[in-house]
């Protein structure tokens, strides 16, 4: 499952490169309609899988499934968490790390038009110019690509606490949160002194992972739901009681 997440990953890239590429050597003054049209295809992609529960049934199916458990406080009780103030601000500092991709893409960019792409822009071979471009897109993926591995080695994961949530039979709802049950390649976490249950993935397919936190006052309740109805077989669960 992880391996083939992260080919997909790696399929994408691919195909953004060679549109590009494919854009700027054969159709140049269409460029910038492909740039708005990427511009907006990111942000759809990125929601794809809460758009994609809702398509398929699994939204209704877990709304209408047998209400298990509720939290309106979340929030109010995550805000008296000592120590989630300083986890937040280790993945705000990697969301800045994430930001300086952006001015490294423009100086590479500059450098590589200016010094190589004129190379093969002069070739009278509009495949050797299309070749020229695609190794330009080639390395910005590159860049994306290490840029991610650094960041996963500086923070590891990063945090998603919904506000509120409904945990039933099928699945959570939540703002931001949509989770089907039974998950896979997933483990149980609970921490009773800082009072939350998350969700934590065993295998992250080379991308920063993302862990799911429900913050309670009825921290055994919820783990023992979830244990139940959330994993597959294969997951475990762990508590912090000792380790807070």
């Amino acid at each position: 499952m992880a391996s083939r997440a992260l080919l997909k990953s790696l399929l994408m890239s691919q195909v953004f490169a060679l549109i590009f590429s494919l854009v700027a050597a054969f159709a140049p003054q269409y460029f910038w309609l492909l740039v708005i049209a990427f511009m907006l295809i990111i942000p759809f992609t990125m929601g794809f899988g809460a758009l994609k529960a809702r398509a398929t049934g699994k939204y209704k199916e877990i709304v209408s499934a047998r209400r298990l458990f509720k939290e309106d406080n979340a929030m109010d009780l995550a805000m008296r968490d000592p120590r989630l103030s300083s986890e937040l601000g280790q993945q705000m500092k990697m969301l800045l790390y994430s930001l300086v991709t952006l001015p490294l893409f423009i100086v590479v960019s500059i450098g590589y038009r200016n010094y190589v792409l004129p190379y093969f822009q002069n070739s009278g071979d509009i495949l050797i110019r299309f070749l020229g471009f695609l190794i330009m897109y080639e390395i910005f993926v590159g860049i994306g690509r290490l840029v991610q591995v650094f960041m996963m080695r500086k923070s590891g994961f990063t945090l998603m606490i919904p506000q509120k949530y409904i945990v039933t039979e099928k699945g959570v709802i939540g703002k931001g949160v949509t989770l089907s049950f039974p998950l896979k390649n997933y483990k149980i976490e609970a921490d009773y002194r800082r009072k939350f249950v998350q969700l934590i993935p065993t295998k992250t397919s080379g991308r920063v992972k993302t862990i799911t936190r429900f913050y309670t006052k009825d921290v055994e309740r919820l783990k023992k739901i979830l244990e139940k109805y959330a994993l597959e077989e294969t997951g475990s669960s762990e508590s912090l009681k000792e380790k807070s």
